[in-house]
């Protein structure tokens, strides 16, 4: 996705926001809605609790870009052949 740093920590401190495609592309890769993404107010919950999901992992932003830059170049590679 092209991302620095810079701009993951704009969008962390909330100076800024990613473009649409970023932001469409984000909530695809981690299965969220683009309204999660885009709210101001964020639902928080005790990963403790019971009825929480076995397996899942949370990862940060920049844990998620990575991947997403991984994903990129893997599949740059397959359509080249």
């Amino acid at each position: 996705m092209n991302i620095s740093r810079q701009s993951v920590s704009k969008w962390e401190s909330t100076n800024s926001i990613p473009d649409l495609n970023r932001i469409i592309i984000l909530a695809e890769i981690s299965d969220v809605s683009t309204d999660f993404l885009l709210k101001d107010d964020v639902e928080t919950f005790d990963s403790l609790s019971e009825g929480t999901e076995s397996g899942i992992i949370q990862i940060s932003l920049e844990q998620s870009l990575k991947y997403i830059e991984n994903k990129i170049a893997v599949a740059g590679l397959v359509t080249k052949g």
